[in-house]
């Protein structure tokens, strides 16, 4: 698989895990309260599942290719890498604020590389990223 189809395959994971998460913040019973101080197990699990899904997005961002990121300067990809290391590898002292704020000010700006990545190749999101409706 070439560079270009592994990235393509990549943004529309990164495309897809955002739709989820923003759906599960939107429909779902976690906000900030409940990310940094989760008060039972089933805020704690609520807390977990989003957590891995930022560490899902950020993985697939950090690996696409040199050539994808050189397309687009304009983002901080030393500071994404930090991120993701910091989230994946601070196994007991992981930072809900960080996280909170990752969510809020660092996500929207890859939902925006997608687009970018797609309006480059003459593609749409629609096209790469996997079906994001929950199955019944």
């Amino acid at each position: 698989m070439s560079a270009r189809q592994n990235d393509q395959r990549r943004i529309g994971e990164i495309w897809h895990a955002i739709e989820q998460l923003e759906r599960r913040l939107r429909n779902g019973p976690i906000g900030k309260p409940v990310l940094v101080n989760p008060q039972n197990e089933l805020e704690e699990m609520a807390a977990a599942g989003i957590v891995y899904s930022v560490q899902r997005i950020l993985e697939e961002v950090v690996a696409l290719s040199d050539g994808t990121k050189v397309s687009f300067p304009g983002y901080e990809w030393n500071e994404i890498r930090g991120m993701r290391n910091r989230l994946v590898h601070d196994y007991t002292g992981t930072d809900f604020e960080f996280v909170w704020d990752a969510i809020q000010h660092e996500i929207p700006k890859l939902r925006q590389l997608c687009l970018d990545f797609c309006d480059l190749h003459g593609l749409s999101v629609d096209q790469i990223a996997p079906d994001d409706r929950p199955r019944p």
